[in-house]
């Protein structure tokens, strides 16, 4: 997964752009051509790349689901509250 870096966090800052959204250019920039067309593909093919964008946001929080761990400790122990 690529994040913004903190310099490209501090050019949101200073635009009109919402931090997703200058996470989501960080994001299309990182990724190589071979990257973008399965993104793509995935987003049925648009050419937008916000939809692309949307694809992998809404994989990352069904993989992120699927291995949560919300309640436990590293060793898988129970946490006691």
């Amino acid at each position: 997964m690529l994040l913004a870096t903190i310099r490209e966090l501090d050019v949101i800052a200073g635009s009109s752009q919402t931090a997703d959204e200058g996470i989501e250019i960080a994001w299309w920039k990182g990724l190589n051509d071979e990257q973008r067309k399965d993104w793509m593909a995935r987003a049925g093919n648009t050419g937008v790349a916000a939809d692309a964008w949307t694809a992998y946001k809404k994989l990352t929080i069904k993989q992120l689901g699927k291995k949560s761990c919300i309640g436990q400790t590293r060793r898988g122990r129970s946490l006691k509250t």
